[in-house]
């Protein structure tokens, strides 16, 4: 797999990285001005586990050496700026590719930085969405179970398959079904969770590209649906 990846140029951090630019920006054209907010989770933080190992300069990785060192620079500044700020790498590299006015609608949540939606109504049907899903109770592995134990209103991810286990919703994932190494049976799905101002919440699957069903008297056109004459 790693050989073939290799091939396939698909070892790049650099490129790797950029490609989340993209899709920061292909994000922002179609979400009618949202703030786009952005969970911290293992996946930011294996770049930070590399940086911290040393692994570019360990495994004599030349391919990734400008950016190995280009990062370590990033995260050294930001730390002199911002004192005590937990902001990962890989963060730090997409908001310094994005212009001003894209910065402004882009947020990187920090672990134990609280957001809760919808703002404004009873602390009951508020729901937590800071929380990737990795991390669990007390240092514990994340856990739909053991969050429900708790009683909190969650929406979590990580484990890329939806699931509604009370108070706990988890949504699926917006990669690849299949990404070579997972291998047999899957519960992988295309899930997002959508929050109404009311609180109420609804999981909706992404099947075969669709989001919906096909109907004859109902058109969708520019991000809304209209009855057809």
């Amino acid at each position: 797999l790693m050989v073939l990846k290799a091939e396939r140029g698909e070892l790049l951090l650099r490129e790797e990285l950029n490609k989340g630019v993209e899709e920061i920006r292909f994000m922002l054209k179609h979400s009618f001005g949202a703030t786009l907010k952005f969970v911290t989770s293992n996946h930011d933080e294996h770049v930070d586990r590399w940086l911290k190992e040393n692994r570019a300069i360990k495994k004599n990785d030349w391919h990734n050496q400008s950016i190995y060192h280009e990062l370590k620079m990033l995260v050294l500044e930001h730390k002199r700026k911002h004192r005590g700020s937990r902001l990962h790498a890989a963060a730090l590299y997409m908001l310094a590719q994005l212009t001003e006015k894209e910065r402004a609608r882009v947020e990187f949540i920090e672990r134990d930085q609280t957001v809760e939606h919808p703002v404004g109504i009873g602390a009951k049907e508020q729901i937590k969405l800071d929380m990737h899903g990795d991390k669990g109770i007390s240092g514990a592995r994340g856990n739909i179970y053991s969050f429900a134990n708790n009683a909190m209103r969650l929406v979590v991810g990580h484990t890329h398959g939806l699931a509604i286990f009370g108070p706990v919703w988890r949504v699926g994932t917006s990669t690849l079904l299949d990404l070579g190494y997972n291998d047999g049976p899957s519960n992988w799905t295309h899930t997002h969770c959508v929050i109404f101002e009311n609180g109420q919440r609804m999981l909706i699957n992404i099947v075969n590209g669709k989001w919906h069903m096909d109907s004859p008297h109902v058109e969708y056109k520019n991000g809304d649906f209209k009855v057809a004459a």
